[in-house]
């Protein structure tokens, strides 16, 4: 049911009421689960599965889109200040794609966002000598450090883009686009 780690966890967390909690996990595991395994193609049917992971810390990894210019940052997903663009940004259709490439590296909508990305970036910042999409990656807690997962650089003249890997080495596959 749970590693020695988790365990442990649980325990540090729970502190002396550790036995109940894992009470509760051996009635879930033993219970619930075997019954609610049945009513799983009805849930999808009605469109009312349940994601419990929504009632707990959320996942581990949080993952996040950083446009650069110029090195410096200039949007950040849920940032508060690093907002450049966040109208477009935060639109419904645009939205789900940062998420889709910060966990993708070969996402199909790289291609077209990352040339809209440089012709809003080249306007706004006209005197820029190069522009990066960047996915980051950290754990949940405060003073998480982030670490680059890959991402693109593109750099002037030419500007067209170059993929890089984890933290910021290039990708043995080296991939480049012209911009338009």
């Amino acid at each position: 049911m749970l590693d020695g780690r988790k365990r442990k966890t649980v325990e540090q967390r729970a502190g002396p009421a550790a036995p109940i909690v894992f009470f509760l996990l051996r009635a879930n595991f033993a219970v619930r689960v075997p019954i609610a395994k049945h009513f799983i193609p009805i849930q999808s049917l009605f469109r009312i599965s349940q994601n419990w992971g929504l009632y707990g810390g959320g996942p581990p990894v949080v993952y996040r889109l950083q446009i650069e210019v110029d090195g410096e940052p200039v949007y950040q997903t849920n940032h508060p200040t690093l907002q450049w663009n966040i109208g477009p940004l935060s639109h419904r259709k645009v939205r789900p794609m940062p998420d889709t490439m910060v966990t993708k590296p070969e996402a199909y909508n790289w291609d077209g966002f990352s040339r809209w990305v440089l012709k809003e970036a080249r306007e706004d910042f006209p005197d820029a000598t190069d522009v990066a999409i960047v996915a980051l990656t950290s754990d949940r807690t405060e003073d998480a450090e982030l670490s680059i997962r890959h991402g693109r650089v593109a750099r002037a003249p030419e500007w067209s883009w170059e993929r890089f890997g984890k933290n910021g080495v290039p990708d043995d596959s080296t991939y480049t686009e012209p911009a338009p």
